[in-house]
């Protein structure tokens, strides 16, 4: 498979090149980050920087090595740069390296360095960083691929319901999309996450523990879930789990980048319902690693698939409470509701038309559906099919700054 371009991610890092900012990617292991940086190296090359200014460290590769103190990362990276010249030094999945922000946080004070780091996981493992240097990280989440760039990179000749279905039922990521057994590099992509980034940060968890909870969230995704709820189902009959046990462990599978977890509140309300929450895979494919085929229903495939595209796309995403709307979106511009339907004959259908039609007229009201299909419904209400959907610019998004409003 040939290299799979991600143009916006690319312009993230152009546009932001020689600021006094740390440039940061996050995101799930695997899904894309080196390949990124690697074509910004490119790109400065071609740009007429010369190759010796352009310094790359695999610090996860180094973190094998029995010398893993800042003084020596930091050392190794003065010694190679050109003096009196602009050096772009890029840390590679930094996590990996024992306080990697100490040696960010000397060589971002360099004048002759521009500094970009990526690191596997969630915006939380970057924390040490943002505080030792608040305001001065700038940070873009790293999401497997959106099905406009599986689309652009497939060389498949086929319908657009069967791109989706194929999207929707393989994997989103980079390095597992394209091959021939997708999902064996799928699940191994998968067992090195659990490993590295889930098992080995969270030492005190059984792995059976750690995949009975990450099975159960996946399995109810889209469903409203609080921890008493989680600790009677997950726990022994008598024996709940703790709840303190379950905020370690989700909070684990979250900062790991595997999951994605919303918050919930109702339309028209400001408060967030900080007791409950909704949980998403970060790629719907890794189901399939989890769950028989059998029990992974298109609905869930889709209910998945959107919340990630939601917050691909930077929108600010909530469930509902009662779960009477799927999704509620939010970005500077506008606040959209959003109910997934199959059919019109749907058991669903009605209930969920009525929810949109009684929700507050602040909003705009749309029904997402797999395939076109036609419903009967009020003007208020836009139907649109997944593929119009995901192929579509997005109104806004952080990754997307020259779309406008429409």
């Amino acid at each position: 498979m040939d290299f799979i371009k991600r143009p916006a991610y690319l312009d993230f890092l152009i546009r932001n090149r020689d600021k006094e900012n740390i440039t940061v990617l996050t995101g799930l292991r695997r899904s894309g980050k080196t390949t990124i940086f690697r074509s910004y190296m490119k790109w400065l090359a071609e740009s007429g920087v010369p190759r010796n200014r352009i310094l790359y460290f695999d610090l996860g590769q180094r973190s094998l090595r029995s010398s893993q103190s800042p003084e020596e990362l930091i050392s190794d990276v003065i010694r190679r740069l050109s003096p009196r010249e602009k050096n772009y030094v890029f840390l590679d999945e930094a996590q990996d390296f024992p306080h990697f922000e100490n040696a960010a946080d000397f060589l971002f004070l360099r004048k002759d360095i521009d500094l970009c780091l990526s690191v596997s996981g969630s915006s939380s493992v970057t924390a040490p960083l943002r505080r030792l240097l608040p305001g001065r990280c700038l940070e873009m989440t790293v999401f497997p691929l959106s099905f406009s760039e599986y689309n652009d990179a497939s060389s498949e000749q086929s319908s657009a319901s069967e791109k989706v279905t194929a999207y929707l039922r393989g994997s989103t990521m980079p390095g597992a999309a394209f091959f021939y057994d997708s999902r064996k590099e799928t699940e191994g992509i998968f067992s090195t996450v659990l490993l590295k980034d889930v098992l080995l940060q969270n030492r005190r968890f059984s792995p059976s523990l750690m995949m009975k909870i990450l099975t159960f969230l996946s399995v109810h995704g889209g469903e409203t879930l609080s921890f008493p709820t989680l600790s009677r189902e997950l726990g022994r009959p008598g024996h709940p789990l703790t709840e303190h046990t379950l905020h370690r462990c989700i909070d684990g599978l979250c900062q790991s980048g595997l999951l994605q977890k919303i918050e919930v509140k109702m339309p028209g309300q400001s408060d967030i319902n900080t007791g409950s929450f909704q949980y998403y895979m970060t790629d719907p494919g890794m189901l399939g690693c989890l769950l028989e085929q059998r029990r992974l229903l298109p609905s869930l495939l889709v209910r998945h698939t959107a919340a990630v595209e939601f917050l691909r796309r930077g929108y600010s995403v909530y469930g509902t409470p009662d779960q009477s709307i799927d999704f509620i979106t939010e970005d500077p511009g506008f606040r959209t509701l959003w109910q997934i339907l199959f059919s019109p004959s749907d058991p669903d259908a009605v209930k969920k038309a009525d929810a949109l039609l009684k929700a507050p007229a602040m909003y705009r009201k749309y029904i997402l559906t797999p395939l076109p299909v036609s419903f009967p419904t009020s003007p208020e209400i836009t139907v649109t099919d997944l593929y119009s959907w995901l192929t579509a610019p997005p109104s806004f998004s952080p990754l997307f700054p020259e779309t406008g409003k429409s």
